[in-house]
């Protein structure tokens, strides 16, 4: 096992690898030492970047998620559900359809890696304004981008742009054949919300016969009862429905629009994680090469690490297991030509093929939390294993809608009483490749409920509100009209950003961001590591 240097050259950082990648593996998985707070990275109390603020200031509140990669010198971010108010007043509120996902970027020539950032020293996002009439940016991929519908990564191969979109729409059937990857037509299920012919609005699974689910009798919801979160439960069939995600390349002329589109409806993988590789050939081992393009190949492939929910029921037997798949780019000519992770032969080589109801979760120690929330999932060039971020919590305060969990009802459904809510913290996993096996999980910052009082991240100078709080340096407060007077915060939607990851000796230093919902913005933490290498 030979090491890794890193050295600084011309303001950026050049990764020096003394032996070939496949040699440069550490021995034991990297440990956690410390994670901290460094401050608000965008959001509410979180400073503008000045092109945001002149000549006019942009009139913004708070944002979420933050989904990051490298494009043409710039750190680009994808962000969620955009306020323009404290009350929530979504950006761009009398657009129809409405579009309310902003994005910005942090100048990768400024800064170029993680060294100078500190408390108080936080970079400013840039967020994507018209030239014109100064208004939001925001995601367009051809289809109506309202609440909830949120994109859920990006990537360059060095050319282009790419992004993946949740759209928050199933799909109906009358039969199995109208439904794709091997799914089944559950005619027993129904929608709740908005229908599934309209862009706008929430649509959701209901079971027929239960208030408010409609739906004709013959016809029903494309689902995948082979999906972890699957069960007999009501609950579970209803979580085995699926979801459409789109797939889209960003516009040359538009940098709001996506376009060659395509859609996905999966239940395995509506709630994933994208990572774009090089090169990978599952029978050509000695090939592989899981760092990022630098420009347009047509080996490079698209890596997918998907799960079935955001939150699973592990006392249910209905985790939110881990799956995983590729796919090159997909285009006109060829489609989507996706490969499910089967498993491990017997002669330890990964199978591949493409039917999704077969595609089984991916090995990994059986540790698994319920709160998994998103995912982010880096390949760390520098210590020759990937690396898996999730985790957090989510409000149980209960409301006059979800009078049984609060919003915690509305990702786990009537089992929602059955989901360990007893640690909100973020954890972190290895693994040498992306079907595992993954390690045991390890807490890189820990959350522990509301209950615990005002302490950790619920503290004076921690970025989670807490009721009990009342110093002036606590996180304050979004009075939203949706929030309750005793809200508070938890974290969700991690994301490592790449660039701004380094190993010096034998420590391994990440930064990443992370959402807070109260107040509600996005956070930037920073996690060091210790190796052991040969």
């Amino acid at each position: 096992m030979k090491r890794v240097f890193s050295l600084s050259i011309a303001g950026g950082a050049l990764l020096f690898l003394v032996a070939g990648l496949t040699a440069n593996r550490a021995t034991t998985v990297p440990q956690v030492i410390e994670s901290e707070f460094l401050g608000p990275f965008t959001g509410a109390d979180a400073p503008l970047d000045p092109a945001n603020v002149t000549p006019e200031n942009i009139g913004y509140y708070g944002t979420d998620l933050g989904w990051s990669y490298q494009h043409d010198g710039q750190i680009h971010f994808m962000f969620g559900d955009t306020w323009s108010t404290e009350s929530y007043a979504p950006i761009n509120g009398k657009e129809s359809p409405l579009h309310d996902d902003v994005f910005g970027t942090v100048s990768g020539a400024e800064w170029p890696d993680g060294s100078r950032i500190e408390a108080g020293n936080v970079p400013t996002i840039n967020l994507a304004q018209d030239p014109e009439n100064k208004k939001f940016l925001t995601f367009d991929p051809g289809h109506a981008m309202d609440l909830g519908k949120t994109p859920i990564g990006g990537f360059s191969d060095g050319e282009h742009e790419y992004g993946l979109f949740l759209l928050v729409k199933g799909k109906s059937c009358q039969a199995s054949s109208d439904c794709t990857g091997g799914m089944s037509c559950d005619t027993t299920l129904g929608t709740l919300g908005a229908s599934l012919d309209e862009q706008a609005g929430t649509t959701l699974a209901c079971l027929k016969g239960t208030p408010y689910c409609r739906g004709a009798n013959h016809k029903g919801i494309c689902t995948d009862p082979t999906a972890s979160i699957a069960g007999p439960t009501t609950a579970g069939k209803i979580a085995s429905a699926a979801m459409t995600l789109r797939f889209g390349r960003k516009s040359d002329r538009n940098p709001a629009q996506y376009i060659d589109t395509a859609d996905w409806v999966t239940t395995k993988f509506m709630n994933s994680a994208i990572r774009a590789v090089r090169q990978f050939e599952p029978e050509s081992p000695a090939d592989w090469d899981f760092s990022a393009p630098s420009g347009s190949d047509s080996r490079l492939k698209i890596f997918y690490f998907g799960r079935p929910s955001f939150i699973g029921v592990g006392a249910a037997d209905r985790p939110a297991s881990l799956y995983f798949a590729y796919s090159s780019i997909p285009d006109a000519k060829h489609g989507w030509n996706k490969r499910y992770y089967y498993g491990t032969g017997k002669d330890g080589k990964p199978e591949f093929g493409p039917d999704e109801s077969r595609a089984s979760p991916v090995s990994m120690a059986t540790d698994e939390i319920d709160m998994v929330n998103q995912m982010s999932v880096v390949w760390l060039e520098q210590i020759g294993k990937w690396m898996m971020v999730y985790g957090g919590g989510v409000t149980d305060i209960k409301s006059a809608l979800l009078p049984k969990c609060g919003l915690l009802q509305l990702f786990a459904g009537s089992d929602c009483d059955q989901v360990n809510m007893s640690d909100r913290s973020i954890v972190v996993r290895f693994a040498d490749n992306p079907w595992g096996p993954w390690s045991g999980s390890q807490v890189m910052m820990k959350v522990e409920g509301p209950g615990k009082g005002p302490s950790g991240q619920y503290a004076p100078g921690g970025s989670l509100r807490h009721p009990e709080c009342q110093a002036s340096n606590c996180a304050p407060h979004s009075r939203a009209y949706n929030y309750h007077e005793d809200e508070y915060g938890f974290l969700y939607g991690v994301n490592v950003i790449e660039p701004w990851t380094s190993v010096n000796g034998s420590e391994l230093t990440i930064v990443w961001n992370a959402s807070t919902w109260d107040p509600y913005r996005v956070g930037l933490y920073r996690t060091r590591f210790r190796i052991v290498t040969d």
